[in-house]
C-alpha cells in the first residue's frame, strides 16, 4: 500500500470528516445548503470515513456502515432536485454534474447499494453528466461508464461492446484497465480477471500515492464494484490490497 499519514494524522482526518458529515446533516435539515451540495459532501465524508476506518482497523461492521451510508447518500444525490444554472445550456445539462461524479455515485451503488437503486442510477441519461464541458474526460471514460450502465440494466452485449471500444481506444491506462476487467468478467475468464484486477490495482496505487490524505484512496472503488459484479457469474475475487471484498454485501447486485 502507498505511504499513509501517521496514525495521529489519520485520527485527525477521521475526526474532521465525521464533523463535516454531522454539519452537512444539520445544514440539509435546516436548508442552509442545497440538497445537491450537502448530499455530495456526505458521500465524500462517508467515503473518507470508510477509508480511515480501514487504516485505524475499525470493526468491519463500522466500515461497511460508512460504505452503505455513502451509497444511500449517493442515491439521494442522484434524485435530488437540480437544474441547469447556466444561461444558454440545454435543459438536460444539470449544473454540478460531470462524468467523474456520476461514475463514483454509480460505483457506490453497484458495490454497496441495492439492485433497484443501481438500476435507477444506470437509467440516468448520458446528457445529464456531460453537463460540465469545462471538465475534460476522454471518450473511453464515457464508454466505460456506458458499459457499467448497460450491465446493471441487464444488457451484457452492449456492456461488452462498450468495454471493447474503451479497451481499444483508451489513452489513460485507468480506462484501459477497467475495460479489461469488464471484458474478462463477461468472458468468465477467471485467470484473465485476476490479471486484470492486478493491473487495475497497480494503477490505483500510483494514483493513491499522490492523494494520501484522501480517505477514499485507501481502497479502489471501481475494483470493489467489479468484484461485486463478478458474483453474478459465480466468480470469486480474492481479498487484495485496496480491495477489501469482505466488506461487500453478500448478495450479487444483479441476477444473471
Amino acid at each position: 500500500m502507498h505511504t499513509l499519514p501517521s496514525e495521529q494524522d489519520v485520527r485527525t482526518l477521521e475526526g474532521r470528516a465525521s464533523g463535516m458529515a454531522a454539519a452537512a446533516i444539520d445544514m440539509l435539515r435546516t436548508g442552509e445548503c442545497s440538497p445537491r451540495e450537502c448530499l455530495r459532501g456526505l458521500v465524500r465524508d462517508h467515503s473518507y470515513l470508510a477509508g480511515w476506518g480501514m487504516v485505524l482497523k475499525r470493526e468491519d461492521v463500522v466500515v461497511a456502515r460508512h460504505f452503505a451510508d455513502a451509497a444511500a447518500f449517493a442515491q439521494q444525490w442522484l434524485t435530488a432536485p437540480s437544474a441547469s444554472e447556466r444561461p444558454g445550456t440545454p435543459p438536460e445539462w444539470w449544473d454540478g454534474w460531470h462524468v467523474g461524479i456520476y461514475d463514483t455515485m454509480l460505483e457506490l451503488l453497484i458495490a454497496f447499494g441495492h439492485e433497484t437503486a443501481a438500476r435507477e442510477a444506470a437509467a440516468v441519461p448520458e446528457a445529464r453528466y456531460r453537463s460540465s464541458p469545462e471538465v475534460f474526460a476522454e471518450e473511453a471514460n464515457f464508454a466505460v461508464v456506458r458499459a457499467k450502465r448497460a450491465w446493471v440494466l441487464g444488457d451484457d452485449d452492449l456492456a461488452r461492446h462498450e468495454s471493447v471500444d474503451a479497451q481499444r481506444n483508451a489513452q489513460h491506462p485507468m480506462w484501459k484497465n477497467e475495460a479489461q476487467v469488464f471484458v474478462s468478467m463477461l468472458n468468465q475468464d477467471e485467470q484473465g480477471l485476476q490479471n486484470a484486477f492486478t493491473e487495475l490495482l497497480k494503477g490505483h496505487k500510483r494514483e493513491a500515492s499522490r492523494h494520501s490524505r484522501y480517505g477514499n484512496f485507501v481502497y479502489s472503488l471501481p475494483a470493489l464494484a467489479f468484484a461485486r459484479m463478478a458474483r453474478t457469474y459465480g466468480m470469486t475475487v480474492p481479498e487484495m490490497v485496496y480491495l477489501p471484498v469482505r466488506l461487500l454485501p453478500p448478495e450479487p447486485i444483479r441476477a444473471l
